[in-house]
């Protein structure tokens, strides 16, 4: 028996709605234009964040402290024809494979599989967040290779607080893309210059002026800190009665920007625990800003 929701009272249609999780609401979302539009019109979605992923599949995580959903974007070669997937228009795309899975974390998961990874991501993310205008809390890029460049410019087009980035591939002209809050780089290959550089044109003025805290983990033996620090309005702390931590060595830098604000650069050698593998040397900065407060 068919139900015709769309001749149901307005409440009980409303409340059917309002009852769906995100990934029920996005295949509605598939059956027609009008009900697009109607999701659209008729679903609020409040106190959700957005979390976008870029890994070796793209996911996109819709939260809030109570619930979670996930959206993966995947290559073709994964579907698995036991799955039982199903046929979906996405955007400007047909038949595109689709199905229903259960995470490890316990998620609901709703992932679709494309012959090119990045047109599928390109497709489905102005799908979801046309349907659900969620604030995007955080993006997460690892790995990603050649896609580095166009992913990057994507999210530096975004309003996002939080930014992490893992890899060789990443320089400091990415890290200067992204206004945000927070950045964190992985597996750096920066050298003292492009370090250097970074501290002074964070120093002056010239990038990431709304940042207030950045890390960047390197695996290397060493760096010239007399040499990064040249030019930087910086006093190194000698305090010898400060204890850390077994794992950590640290230095810290007290820093003032050309403006005024305040913060702190800190060397660090530390241990990080690598699941299933040795314990990994990293040496890292980590650059916390003491940004004024704007009187609206």
């Amino acid at each position: 028996m068919t139900l015709p929701i769309l001749k149901l009272p307005f409440l009980v249609f409303q409340m059917i709605l309002e009852s769906m999780g995100f990934i029920e609401l996005f295949i509605f979302t598939r059956l027609s234009n009008k009900m697009k539009r109607i999701v659209k019109s008729r679903v609020k979605v409040k106190n959700f964040k957005m979390r976008v992923f870029f890994e070796e599949n793209f996911g996109l995580r819709i939260s809030n402290e109570n619930h979670m959903e996930m959206f993966v974007v995947d290559v073709l070669e994964k579907y698995k024809p036991e799955d039982d997937g199903f046929p979906l228009k996405l955007g400007n795309a047909d038949g595109i494979i689709s199905g229903f899975y259960f995470s490890e974390d316990c998620e609901d998961l709703f992932v679709t599989f494309w012959n090119d990874l990045m047109a599928g991501f390109r497709e489905f993310i102005d799908e979801a967040m046309e349907i659900f205008p969620c604030p995007i809390e955080s993006i997460t890029i690892d790995n990603v290779g050649q896609h580095c460049e166009e992913l990057v410019r994507w999210a530096s087009s975004l309003t996002i607080e939080r930014v992490s980035l893992t890899g060789g591939e990443f320089g400091v002209r990415h890290l200067q893309a992204f206004n945000v809050s927070s950045i964190k780089l992985y597996d750096a290959s920066l050298s003292d210059q492009d370090i250097h550089d970074f501290f002074d044109a964070l120093s002056n003025g010239r990038s990431n002026t709304n940042m207030k805290e950045c890390q960047i983990l390197f695996v290397r033996d060493d760096f010239n800190l007399d040499f990064i620090m040249r030019g930087l309005n910086v006093v190194w702390e000698e305090n010898e009665d400060l204890v850390w931590p077994d794992n950590q060595t640290i230095e810290i830098y007290h820093l003032t920007l050309s403006n005024g604000e305040t913060g702190t650069i800190k060397h660090s050698i530390i241990e990080v625990e690598i699941p299933n593998g040795p314990d990994r040397e990293y040496l890292t900065f980590d650059v916390e800003i003491v940004r004024r407060e704007v009187n609206q």
